[in-house]
C-alpha cells in the first residue's frame, strides 16, 4: 500500500496484521519441509532443465537463420535470385535476428529472476529450518522475506514473499 488514505478498503488494524505475519511465519516454520522443499526443488529443476534447454533451441534456431542466409546469398551470386527477391528475404531473415534476439533477452531476463527467486527461497527456507516459533512480531523479518501485502478483506491478508509466491492469512479483527 503506497498511501493509505487512498485505500476504499475499511480499517484493518496495523496489530491484526503483524499478528498475522508472526502466525504464516510460524506455520512456515513449522512446516517448511513439506512448503519450500517442493517449491526450492521445482524452481532449482525448472531452471537446470530450462537453462539447457532454452538455449539449445535459441542456439539451433540462430544457426538455422543464419544457414538461409548463406545459402541466399549463394543463390544470388549464382544469379538465381533477383536482386528484389533477394533485399525483401535478406529484410525477413534480418528481421527474423532481431526477433530471436529480443526473444533470448527475454528469456535470459526472466532466468534471472528465477535466479532471483530461487535465491530468496533458499534464504527463506534456511531461515526456517533453523528458527524458532515467535511469539512476537520480528520487523527485521517482514522486511529480510515480505515484497509486499495485499488486503483481501477484513480477515484475510495475503503477504506477497521476495521468493515469488504469495501466501494468506486470516486476520483476528
Amino acid at each position: 500500500l503506497y498511501d493509505k488514505t487512498k485505500c476504499s478498503m475499511l480499517y484493518v488494524r496495523d496489530d491484526a496484521i503483524k499478528a498475522a505475519f508472526t502466525a504464516m511465519m510460524n506455520k512456515l516454520t513449522f512446516g517448511y519441509k513439506e512448503v519450500l522443499t517442493p517449491l526450492l526443488e521445482g524452481l532449482d529443476e525448472d531452471l537446470n532443465y530450462r537453462n539447457t534447454e532454452k538455449q539449445s533451441d535459441f542456439e539451433k534456431q540462430h544457426n538455422a537463420i543464419k544457414e538461409r542466409e548463406k545459402l541466399l546469398r549463394e543463390h544470388f551470386h549464382k544469379n538465381l535470385l533477383s536482386q528484389d527477391i533477394f533485399s525483401r528475404s535478406m529484410a525477413d531473415i534480418e528481421q527474423e535476428l532481431r526477433t530471436l534476439a529480443q526473444m533470448r533477452e527475454d528469456y535470459l531476463h526472466n532466468q534471472n529472476r528465477g535466479v532471483t527467486y530461487l535465491s530468496a527461497t533458499r534464504d527463506l527456507f534456511a531461515h526456517c529450518s533453523k528458527s524458532e516459533m515467535k511469539a512476537v512480531y520480528d520487523e527485521e523479518i517482514f522486511k529480510r522475506f515480505v515484497n509486499g501485502v495485499i488486503i483481501f478483506s477484513r480477515d484475510e491478508v495475503g503477504f506477497r514473499l521476495n521468493c515469488g509466491i504469495t501466501l494468506r492469512e486470516r486476520m483476528v479483527v
